[in-house]
Parts: C-alpha cells; sequence; structure tokens
C-alpha cells in the first residue's frame, strides 16, 4: 500500500500531547463520537471453551457460551494496565464491567478510532498522572479525550494503512521471537554439553549412569552435590 502522503498545510490542535494536525483536520471530543459504557459481567463468568470472545481487563481475551453485543465496537481496560489494553470487534462478543466500550461510531470509522485511542490514550493518562496518581479511567476522562478526525475517506486510508504495516511487524516480531528461543535453546545445550561432556570430543566416554547426564568423558567422575560440600568443608576444617 505504500507511504501516506504528506500534507500541504498544518494548524495548531491546541492540545499540547497532540501538536499540530492537518488543516483540515477537525478536533472533537469522544463523547461526540461514540457511544461509551461499561459492561456488566464478571471475570467468574468466563467459560473456557465459550464459542464468543468475553473481553476482560488484560490483553488475554476471554471466552463465554453468550453474548449481548453484536456490533462494531473498540474496548480498553478501565483499571490497571489503563492506556495500554486495546481491542476492536465487529461482531457478537461480552466484555466485562470494568472495561469501557466505544460503540454507535458517528463521524469516525471504528478501526481508525482503535489506532487512534491505542497510540494516544495513554498520552492523557501521564499527563493526568503528573498531578494525581491515576489507576483507573473515569468516564469525564474519556468523554473529553479529544480526537482530531480527518475526513471519512482519509480515516479509511490511514486504517487499512496501519493494518498492513501492523500486520508485517507482528510478523517480524513473531519470528525473531521464535529466533531468540531457538538461540536460548541452543545457549542451554552448549552450556549443558561443556559441563557434562567437557570440551575434548575426542576422549573416551562411559556411561554416567544419571539418565539425564548420559555419556560422560572415562575419567571423569559422579558425585553428589552434598559430599562436595562435605569435602570442601572437611578442607576448611584442616587448614584453620
Amino acid at each position: 500500500m505504500g507511504k501516506l502522503e504528506n500534507y500541504s498545510s498544518y494548524k495548531d490542535s491546541g492540545v499540547e500531547w497532540l501538536g499540530e494536525i492537518p488543516e483540515h483536520w477537525k478536533l472533537m471530543k469522544l463523547k461526540f463520537l461514540a457511544n461509551i459504557k461499561t459492561g456488566e459481567k464478571d471475570t467468574v463468568d468466563r467459560e473456557d471453551d465459550g464459542i464468543y470472545p468475553f473481553f476482560v481487563r488484560s490483553k488475554d481475551i476471554k471466552r463465554m457460551n453468550t453474548y449481548s453485543y453484536d456490533e462494531e465496537a473498540v474496548l480498553t481496560a478501565g483499571d490497571g494496565d489503563i492506556g495500554k489494553i486495546f481491542h476492536y470487534i465487529n461482531g457478537k462478543f461480552e466484555y466485562h464491567q470494568r472495561v469501557y466500550k466505544f460503540s454507535n461510531f458517528k463521524y469516525i470509522i471504528g478501526k481508525y478510532l482503535f489506532y487512534y485511542l491505542h497510540h494516544n490514550l495513554e498520552q492523557e493518562v501521564v499527563k493526568l498522572s503528573a498531578k494525581t496518581t491515576v489507576d483507573s479511567l473515569r468516564l469525564p476522562m474519556l468523554q473529553n479525550f479529544n480526537i482530531s478526525i480527518p475526513p471519512k475517506e482519509e480515516q479509511t486510508k490511514i486504517a487499512s494503512f496501519l493494518d498492513e504495516k501492523t500486520s508485517q511487524i507482528d510478523e517480524v516480531i513473531s519470528q525473531k521471537e521464535k529466533l531468540i528461543e531457538l538461540l536460548k535453546e541452543r545457549r542451554q545445550i552448549t552450556i549443558n554439553e561443556a559441563v557434562t561432556k567437557g570440551l575434548d570430543k575426542d576422549v573416551e566416554f562411559k556411561d554416567s549412569g544419571v539418565e539425564w547426564i548420559g555419556e560422560i568423558p572415562k575419567h571423569w567422575e559422579v558425585n553428589r552435590l552434598k559430599f562436595l560440600f562435605k569435602s570442601h568443608l572437611q578442607i576448611i576444617k584442616n587448614n584453620p
């Protein structure tokens, strides 16, 4: 999809953490763009083999066999790791009593709002945290949160661009994580071979008699750790 085009002119948004926005974009409070509501379910209501997603206050999505909502929505944790946990759905779902749901969108598409909040809501939380301890999101904070809004056609382009790019980045992260796990495994094997087989691979080996150790160099001995400590203690006693 390439990259997004630069705009010819910008204006001050009037919001310190947001800075300048394209000249033709609007700035509106979130309360004018979506309905904001908390859920009614508790975590104990989850069903591990459930059919429908159940959004709670964590990145992990639980399951339930019933649903109360069938719509497009953006959800975020109302307490806990606030400003960092977001979910987007367009379908059947249920959600927790301390999770906020944004739905029935006006002037804004759901996927654009998802990306906007995912990146920017934490800025507001950090700003407020500098003045007081913020351990939960309050409804007025969300209602008065500033959203910069392009025309809907641009919103769609931006959301599609971010879908593509974040998918590519997630794939790279997944590959890197797999490589890291393989390197950790190789590291452990290297250490294990060095301490149980030694560095000289040409020496004669014998069975250690310990299943997980396997063979060891013929001139090595296997001893219990408690006997090694006793030997050291005896040496200390004999050489005060």
